[in-house]
């Protein structure tokens, strides 16, 4: 677990404002809630953990020390060291690691990645029946690529498949066989063409056609050499910059942060640590730090952001205006957004938890979690009638399955203590009675149920959510097992109230002394 408000001299925004990128399983289609979650929160405790490394270790040093003292050799290991942190799960997720250059060659899509995964998808036939004039305007439409620029690649792609000069390396294909799945093809055919352009098998006239879509960024035996060189005019304008001229200083991060995208040093995670390094380097001047992209403005064309990255193929003029527009805002008022930060932050306490119950026991996963606070009577207001699903939404949900899991965490936690039966030890039809006996006196219900197939599991299906609601209340105050509400899968008018990892001497035990307690006080009033 992590607190975002750790962070002194950065602000938290840059943290719970950051797109991450959805992970391979959720690629391939993957609904399990942890297949994303998870993924999502750990590539912002990254990314945290890169700032709180600049705080820790390079902002004192250049405090210290002064600009001045700082080596091509250092600013380079620093840049090595932020891409470790900050990029160590989503190149984890690619079965790559952070904190190294780039083995393979790296490709930009002017219009977005989805460019490159529907020709990838073509060619590796998963559009049954779909012709080349089909899939182009499907591209066109979605992502606003030209026909003919896509039927041109597609032609080119088509000529690469029948080169036999032009192969990958071993390595690279049984990687990519690995990772790839139905995508395998496409995405070997693909890279050989970006090898086919780098090692000037195309013709001028054929990498032009590939330029106008997609472009590559360093080649990766050329990567060190240009690194060194940006090292070196990068630290040499940094160390002349002045800190009151805003105007030069937006002009020289802009410029920075284009000459280290361009060359696009690591497999992923370039953006992050271009941005980590332009606030690193606005903190040592005492000025704030900036959030570059703000929320929504990833998604819309016309956001400032979205038309400065874009204008990036041509000029850094509108980045630089963006930058000094972010500084000026900062210095009057920190960029924040309340109810994004509090659905973060509130996602980073549940994940923490979450994986602590599933280390006890793993049938409590977040979607089983999730469904039971889906089942709570807050949730489902919430939910009532809604048809985006604003932060607002996400923070009442979030609350709810965080004390969830709380409450599961802290059952499991006392169940461990205590004896419970198991499959070594199955009950007896006695204690099966006297087992449905404490649950019916507990609940109030009758028509339980219990099996030991697969460990002791007792559960009753009631057609009343509220009344299924205040049975499960019950149970987990008495604390005799591990209790979880859901609904049947072909049935949602019915809940189901189980109980597992039941405590049978505790349930006993405790409904025996209701019992007494209860014959006392009827002894007691008729007395009377």
């Amino acid at each position: 677990m992590f607190n975002l408000h750790e962070l002194k001299e950065f602000n938290p925004a840059i943290i719970y404002t950051n797109e991450v990128e959805a992970s391979p399983a959720m690629e391939a289609g993957s609904k399990l809630l942890q297949d994303g979650l998870y993924p999502n929160i750990d590539q912002l405790h990254d990314l945290f953990n890169g700032y709180q490394f600049a705080e820790a270790t390079i902002l004192p040093f250049i405090k210290e020390n002064g600009r001045d003292a700082i080596t091509e050799q250092k600013f380079l290991e620093w840049i090595l060291a932020l891409h470790g942190a900050i990029g160590k799960t989503i190149l984890e997720l690619w079965k790559k690691k952070a904190g190294s250059y780039a083995d393979e060659g790296i490709s930009l899509w002017h219009q977005g990645r989805m460019v490159g995964e529907c020709l990838m998808n073509y060619f590796s036939e998963c559009y049954k029946g779909l012709t080349e004039v089909q899939l182009a305007q499907i591209i066109h439409k979605e992502n606003g690529v030209g026909m003919v620029e896509i039927l041109d690649i597609i032609q080119l792609m088509k000529k690469v498949r029948g080169l036999s000069n032009v192969v990958l390396p071993d390595s690279e294909d049984k990687h990519l066989r690995e990772i790839c799945g139905n995508s395998y093809e496409g995405t070997v055919l693909l890279r050989r063409l970006f090898l086919a352009y780098r090692s000037n098998v195309l013709t001028p006239d054929e990498k032009a056609i590939v330029n106008k879509i997609v472009m590559l960024g360093e080649d990766p035996k050329e990567i060190p050499n240009a690194m060194s060189a940006y090292a070196r005019s990068t630290l040499e304008e940094f160390k002349a910059c002045n800190g009151e001229d805003l105007k030069a200083l937006s002009a020289f991060l802009a410029k920075s942060f284009t000459k280290f995208t361009d060359i696009h040093p690591f497999g992923n995670a370039n953006g992050r640590v271009a941005t980590c390094i332009m606030n690193i380097f606005l903190r040592s001047l005492d000025l704030p730090s900036i959030v570059l992209r703000e929320i929504g403005e990833n998604t819309d064309p016309h956001s400032a952001y979205s038309l400065a990255i874009d204008r990036l193929k041509t000029s850094s003029d509108l980045l630089e205006e963006l930058i000094y527009k972010r500084i000026i805002a900062a210095k009057k008022e920190a960029y924040s957004a309340p109810e994004k930060e509090k659905v973060i932050q509130l996602r980073i306490d549940f994940v923490a938890v979450a994986r602590r119950v599933e280390a006890m026991d793993r049938a409590y996963n977040c979607d089983v979690i999730k469904q039971m606070a889906c089942e709570t009577p807050v949730c489902r207001a919430a939910l009532r009638g809604a048809t985006v699903y604003t932060d607002r939404i996400s923070i009442v949900m979030m609350e709810q399955m965080l004390l969830i899991a709380q409450r599961v965490e802290s059952q499991l936690t006392s169940l461990k203590k205590a004896p419970v039966f198991s499959l070594a030890a199955q009950l007896s039809e006695e204690q099966k009675s006297k087992l449905v006996s404490g649950l019916i006196q507990l609940s109030g219900q009758s028509g339980w149920k219990v099996h030991q197939k697969n460990g002791l599991v007792a559960w009753i299906e009631l057609s009343d959510k509220s009344l299924a609601s205040e049975v499960e209340g019950k149970l987990t105050q008495a604390g005799v097992a591990v209790v979880t509400l859901a609904t049947r899968k072909d049935n949602p008018g019915i809940s189901v109230v189980k109980c597992e990892q039941i405590n049978f001497k505790k349930l006993v035990d405790t409904t025996e002394a209701e019992t007494v307690e209860h014959v006392v006080t009827s002894l007691a009033q008729a007395s009377l």
